[in-house]
């Protein structure tokens, strides 16, 4: 995804949200058909496509996983297939009507389909926002940093997505990851 056409969305959900009524706080409880795009080393760009979900659990903790598979570009595992799924465990407050912030415990596996890289199990951390502008409309971003058994694996990257909810427990989203922060 080059940058004029993330820029042309960002525009466009801001108008959507200027002069909208205020929404409900985030569901913690939903499906989502999700598309990523993330920049990589050496000019590469990398594409995703999968699901994710998750669980309230009692008033402030949640359960949630995902998987993930497409192309990477740019890296030591050139043009290769990799199958991505992690679990999360975390916590989210409320921090205004209409937005949380929540942290996350991750382990995950990445499994590249390539004679050069071998699958990898990773844990790590996440911390985020997710808020509501308006009614079905989410925009949501954080930082993560996950460690794998290689020090190659060791990363923190940030991310900043939207996700629209077709009803209340279903949502599609994109994500867009720049080139690692760290």
């Amino acid at each position: 995804m080059n940058h004029s056409k993330l820029k042309i969305a960002l525009a466009s959900a801001a108008l959507a949200v200027s002069g909208a009524a205020m929404a409900d706080s985030p569901q913690w409880t939903y499906i989502q058909g999700q598309v990523g795009w993330a920049d990589a080393p050496d000019d590469g760009e990398n594409s995703q496509y999968g699901a994710a979900g998750s669980v309230q659990l009692f008033n402030i903790l949640h359960l949630g996983g995902r998987y993930t598979t497409g192309k990477f570009d740019g890296n030591a595992i050139d043009d290769a297939d990799v199958d991505n799924w992690d679990i999360n465990f975390g916590i989210h407050t409320e921090v205004a009507d209409n937005a949380d912030v929540y942290a996350d415990f991750i382990y995950g596996n990445i499994d590249p389909d390539s004679s050069i890289a071998d699958d990898e199990d990773y844990y790590g951390g996440r911390f985020g926002f997710r808020y509501l502008p308006v009614d079905k409309l989410e925009i949501n971003g954080g930082v993560q940093a996950v460690y794998g058994d290689d020090s190659e694996s060791n990363d923190v990257t940030g991310w900043v997505g939207g996700r629209l909810f077709i009803t209340d427990a279903f949502s599609a989203g994109v994500t867009f990851a720049p080139d690692d922060i760290r």
